[in-house]
């Protein structure tokens, strides 16, 4: 894994964990946020959790 790979994912898994802790706050995203959040997911494989947040 290059040193690029393994710094994004050190990015995208905290960030997908703060939207999640920004909707237990009932927090309202809107299209900006879901828009940033959703590249994290697919980098990351995590295809269900970006259906959900899409949905």
């Amino acid at each position: 894994m290059s040193y690029a790979s393994r710094v994004f994912d050190q990015i995208c898994y905290p960030n997908i964990l703060l939207f999640c802790e920004m909707l237990d706050q009932s927090f309202e995203p809107d299209e900006a946020t879901v828009v940033l959040v959703l590249p994290a997911c697919v980098h990351l494989g995590a295809v269900d959790v970006g259906k959900w947040i899409h949905s």
